[in-house]
């Protein structure tokens, strides 16, 4: 196929993955932000674009999307867990019309992309994702195909390339996926507009795939940009996806100072870490008078033990005080909770004591889970008993519990979700604070997660 910029697209795809994944997304589901970005600079270079999300549309038929209209390119991103799907994916295009493009972007192309298959897929976009795509759509425009001789895209026999910048320069193609734009929420926030402020992060948890996704580098946008940006976004409820918002504390202070000058009246939510919140308590009152209102706080564990080997900054003290600050301030806190393999009963009676000293709190209780390029990954690797990318879900236990069979290993999962967002406490919160529809929409997200851990103790 001859590229003709007046009759062929490109079309960017954020894949479904495993019926079978267990996930959290109910509770809070973002949009595709690289998708948005990647079309605003299709853009800059004249070309047309699409947007599919099949978290969305599930039920998507490709190839019938594919006769529609004359796509030269599709680009698919996506995490660990949507691997297989995407080499699936680009297999079916391939087959479909070996002249359509196919591109793969994405923290997995980032961190592992050795585990997409380069028989059907065109080129790995692994360093410099913004920069990596304009040159490979000049490429495009002059039908040159050879997208490997890009420092930016990986080869197994390359080196990878030095990163030279992240940062986009564009605002994301919003209009692409309005009409997906319901469906973006966090908690009970809605509809939601995503942004990122800064890219990759400066801690390095041994578990965490975002700073190996990073490079280990950390860049901070231009506060101005942000809030130009900001301020032609029309919604109200805002999703800061920065990996550690707060890591630059002189910069937070002074994007609420920009806030202030500017006369920006949004609603944000943050995600941040437990130490920053318990130094910094001024700093968080000053964001809350700015409009914040949920914080994901990354506490993992409240044993120091289990901290320093998860390479966790705070403390069980800093995780304490952040809470109590928090929920003090009125702030909804989310926070992520990590079942070790090696916990026993009275680990997680202890995570269920620590947790129901705070209403309202909504815990996301992940299984250890390594993932691929990460130093946890390289220290476990021999105790990983799959190799399948859609079993890296966060809840289904890829290293074998120690002292409880696996079924007892989720039953008290489901008991610790019991005890919190199931509680009566919070489902009175949720009542009064948001209405008996919301309370409805709880519940029947807390179904779905608690039948896909029922499920795995079935399994």
């Amino acid at each position: 196929m001859q590229f003709n910029k007046d009759n062929s697209k490109i079309l960017l795809i954020r894949p479904n993955v495993h019926i079978d994944i267990a996930d959290f997304s109910g509770f809070s589901f973002a949009e595709p932000l690289d998708l948005g970005y990647f079309a605003a600079y299709a853009k800059a270079e004249n070309i047309d674009s699409d947007i599919i999300d099949m978290l969305i549309d599930k039920k998507t038929d490709i190839i019938k999307l594919l006769k529609t209209k004359k796509y030269a390119m599709v680009v698919f991103t996506g995490h660990v867990t949507a691997a297989a799907k995407i080499n699936a994916l680009a297999k079916m295009v391939n087959e479909f019309d070996k002249n359509i493009f196919t591109i793969v972007t994405g923290i997995m192309a980032a961190v592992n992309p050795h585990v997409y298959d380069t028989v059907y897929i065109d080129a790995i976009i692994q360093t410099d994702p913004y920069d990596t795509f304009t040159q490979i759509l000049k490429k495009l425009q002059t039908n040159d195909t050879d997208f490997i001789s890009l420092k930016g895209v990986y080869h197994k026999d390359k080196a990878q390339a030095e990163i030279v910048k992240y940062v986009p320069k564009y605002f994301p193609l919003r209009e692409k996926i309005a009409k997906y734009a319901k469906h973006y929420s966090h908690s009970y926030l809605g509809p939601c507009v995503s942004i990122k402020t800064s890219y990759g992060c400066p801690n390095n948890c041994s578990f965490c795939l975002y700073a190996k996704g990073g490079y280990d580098k950390y860049w901070e946008r231009d506060l101005e940009d942000v809030f130009l940006e900001l301020e032609h976004i029309k919604e109200t409820d805002i999703m800061i996806l920065d990996d550690n918002f707060t890591a630059n504390i002189k910069r937070a202070e002074a994007f609420c100072e920009g806030l202030e000058k500017r006369s920006i009246k949004k609603t944000f939510f943050i995600l941040a870490t437990p130490q920053t919140v318990a130094d910094n308590p001024n700093l968080f009152e000053r964001l809350y008078d700015n409009g914040l209102r949920y914080v994901f706080l990354g506490i993992e564990s409240f044993n120091d033990e289990e901290l320093k080997k998860l390479n966790k900054r705070n403390t069980a003290k800093d995780n304490h005080a952040a809470l109590d600050f928090l929920t003090k301030l009125g702030i909804e806190i989310n926070t992520g909770i990590i079942c070790m393999p090696g916990h026993k009963q009275e680990d997680f009676d202890l995570v269920i004591k620590n947790l129901s000293r705070y209403n309202p709190i909504f815990p996301m209780v992940n299984v250890l889970t390594p993932m691929p390029g990460t130093p946890m990954y390289n220290e476990h690797e021999k105790q990983i008993n799959t190799q399948k990318h859609e079993a890296f879900n966060m809840m289904e236990h890829i290293i074998k519990p120690l002292y409880m069979t696996p079924k007892q290993f989720y039953g008290n999962i489901l008991t610790v979700y019991k005890k919190t967002n199931g509680s009566q406490a919070t489902l009175d919160y949720i009542k009064d604070k948001y209405g008996k529809r919301t309370l409805k929409k709880h519940k029947k997200i807390s179904r779905k997660v608690l039948w896909k851990f029922i499920k795995l103790m079935m399994r």
